[in-house]
């Protein structure tokens, strides 16, 4: 691996600062205005804007993972929340502290805990904007690697519910935290004020209450709309510490989320539609923006890429070989200085929660998904150029040839052995081998 001193800077950038939006969807970035969203526009219309990239896993800590090793969830070992990155995994975190660059992190969540233990994080750092900057003036001059988890953009977003009396809810809600300390008793009371939020948007969606959709869009964009300034703060340090020029700025979505756009609602388990148990574009597709402001990208691209090519791309950007291997495929020499736009290539994702007894994975190309259903044993086929949405299941769509090379994927897809050698389960591997057997595809 080569080290930071043995890196030719002009060829390459000196930093990286990572931004991973919760719960950021692809259709609401390449709509919004400059107007509501001054310093997103900015680094979406003069970044290179991948506008569909696809996540490996629709919830927080297994997309992240994947995010940061370049690895699909199986051979991380992170697959579902409770799920732990295997010790001997390397992450973009521990490749560059071993490069020499120092490695900074910040997540409101469980994330950076829970998530792994990521090794190689040289300081977790608070998002807000005088502790960023002390962090990162405080460097003076050494390359650095920031990753930032902002979670403003997660469920509830900004909704205004209806019929919400805030006074009438704060005052039941105090009750049982009196007797806690001042500190404690806020967070408390913060957590479950945001619980009861999710719920009632939640019921009443299930109730088909018809002010609450609305009411969830608008909230959801506002949200985007306050997280522009966080990400305004971003920009205003960099260039306040002259490194605008010499970073890499990232901005993604570990996952985006669902407006129960296909029943969701009354689908999920606990109703928790959000994310995390379906596969629909919704969820899985989310945008992907590299920007510095020493390289003018301005081009936004079609075609389909993976989160799991962000580590490969960030590491190549910074000059850094890594000997080791990711499932992920570097973007940066030939989709972001060469402009060439990505080939066709399958897209992955999966949600496999034994928590939920849930077992589903999809491939994807530019234009046709299949999602296959372990535990019900059904698949979903979408025509993704003439419906969009996924409203229209085709299968068995004998019709379509594409089926047959997407069956093929998902079939090789699911022999990716678990992290350190672990391999299928007898009985998931003999699930898959009847379902192709069935299908004609074994004899």
């Amino acid at each position: 691996m080569k080290s930071v001193n043995n890196v030719d800077v002009n060829k390459c950038m000196e930093n990286v600062v990572l931004v991973s939006f919760d719960s950021l969807r692809s259709d609401y970035v390449a709509q919004i205005s400059p107007a509501e969203a001054p310093s997103l526009c900015l680094i979406r219309d003069r970044g290179a804007f991948f506008k569909n990239a696809i996540v490996q896993a629709p919830f927080t800590i297994p997309s992240h993972a994947s995010m940061l090793t370049g690895l699909y969830p199986a051979r991380t070992g992170v697959r579902d929340m409770h799920h732990r990155i295997a010790p001997e995994v390397p992450s973009v975190f521990s490749i560059l502290n071993e490069a020499g660059f120092y490695v900074m992190a910040s997540s409101p969540t469980a994330l950076l805990r829970r998530g792994g233990k990521f090794r190689g994080i040289d300081r977790h750092v608070p998002s807000r904007y005088r502790c960023l900057k002390k962090s990162i003036v405080g460097l003076n001059g050494k390359r650095f690697f920031a990753f930032l988890h902002h979670w403003g953009t997660h469920t509830p977003y900004q909704t205004r519910l209806p019929g919400w009396k805030p006074m009438d809810v704060v005052s039941n809600l105090l009750r049982p935290f009196c007797g806690l300390g001042y500190v404690h008793g806020l967070r408390r009371i913060g957590d479950a004020l945001w619980l009861y939020r999710v719920e009632r948007i939640r019921t009443m969606l299930k109730n088909g209450n018809k002010k609450i959709l609305p009411a969830l869009k608008r909230g959801y964009r506002d949200a985007l709309i306050k997280a522009d300034k966080f990400l305004g703060r971003v920009l205003k340090i960099l260039e306040e510490a002259d490194l605008a020029n010499k970073t890499l700025l990232i901005i993604t979505g570990d996952h985006g989320d669902s407006f129960s756009e296909h029943g969701e609602i009354n689908r999920a388990i606990g109703g928790r539609y959000e994310h995390g148990q379906f596969l629909y574009d919704n969820t899985i597709r989310v945008p992907l923006i590299f920007f510095s402001g020493g390289r003018r990208f301005s081009r936004a691209f079609d075609a389909q890429i993976q989160e799991i090519d962000i580590a490969p791309t960030l590491l190549e950007a910074l000059g850094v070989e890594y000997e080791g291997t990711m499932d992920g495929t570097s973007r940066w020499t030939e989709n972001m200085v060469g402009g060439k736009e990505p080939n066709g290539t399958f897209a992955f994702s999966e949600v496999v929660r034994e928590s939920l007894d849930i077992q589903l994975r999809c491939v994807r190309s530019s234009s046709f998904k299949l999602i296959y259903d372990y535990g019900n044993n059904t698949f979903e086929f979408y025509d993704l150029r003439a419906d969009p949405q996924e409203k229209n299941n085709l299968y068995p769509a004998d019709t379509y040839r594409q089926k047959d090379a997407l069956l093929a994927q998902l079939h090789l897809f699911s022999q990716i052995n678990r992290v350190a050698g672990e391999s299928c389960s007898g009985s998931e591997q003999k699930q898959i081998e009847q379902m192709l057997r069935n299908l004609g595809y074994l004899r």
